[in-house]
């Protein structure tokens, strides 16, 4: 289903994290951010996956996260 009405408010925390997370690829010249609930965030450096936090992200998590970078 799609959400009708306004878009949820910026989530300036969450954006913070994403663009961290998105530096630290592109130190590690990652192909990828993986952001998977179930998971912790990582990047796929010559295929390989590496972690770039121990905690796993909930489904709720994802979705503010992704959110807060449109």
């Amino acid at each position: 289903r799609v959400a009708s009405g306004p878009p949820p408010p910026a989530d300036a925390a969450a954006r913070r994290r994403v663009e961290e997370w998105l530096a630290a690829a592109a130190r590690k010249q990652a192909s990828d951010l993986l952001l998977v609930a179930g998971y912790p965030p990582a990047v796929r450096v010559d295929g390989d996956l590496l972690f770039l936090d121990d905690r796993r992200l909930s489904p709720a998590e994802v979705t503010r996260l992704c959110v807060s970078i449109l």
